[in-house]
């Protein structure tokens, strides 16, 4: 897929970003991290990285390898050639897990990332509010399975 990309024509943006978008589908720790690295990568236009953290995040194991890799890497996505609040913004806005959503938030406030949540705080709102409604959701279609003798939903 990576020399997909490159063999993509420039002039080929929307081709490039579904090819970025695609190589986070998988489900091996390994591969996202390297595909996360591209964010990373100056061959890697600066409007397309956020892409790359868009197909990364599109699963729980993908977050959870996104969300230490932001952590560990930050200083690097600093002078990844796009705002910061873009990658952030892309891997907010596919939390379904309130821990996940908070854990992010505490770690963006703290004084030297401070300045970024303010721009990513829109999509953190709007992932809890999601988080909520889930939850709600799940209960009550839980409590309406056990009314009908389903009990053993979990």
């Amino acid at each position: 897929m990576v020399s997909a990309y490159k063999a993509t024509a420039a002039d080929n943006l929307g081709a490039q970003a579904l090819l970025l978008r695609s190589l986070g589908r998988t489900t091996n720790e390994a591969m996202l991290e390297r595909t996360l690295n591209l964010i990373l990568d100056d061959t890697v236009l600066p409007p397309l990285k956020p892409f790359i953290m868009e197909g990364v995040a599109s699963s729980g194991i993908g977050i959870r390898v996104a969300l230490k890799w932001v952590q560990d890497r930050w200083p690097d996505i600093m002078s990844a050639g796009v705002p910061p609040a873009e990658i952030i913004t892309k891997l907010v806005a596919k939390m379904t897990k309130r821990e996940d959503i908070d854990m992010l938030g505490s770690w963006m406030m703290e004084p030297a990332r401070a300045q970024y949540f303010e721009a990513v705080q829109p999509a953190v709102a709007l992932a809890l509010v999601t988080t909520e409604w889930a939850e709600r959701d799940l209960e009550s279609v839980k409590g309406w399975l056990a009314k009908d003798g389903n009990a053993s939903v979990s």
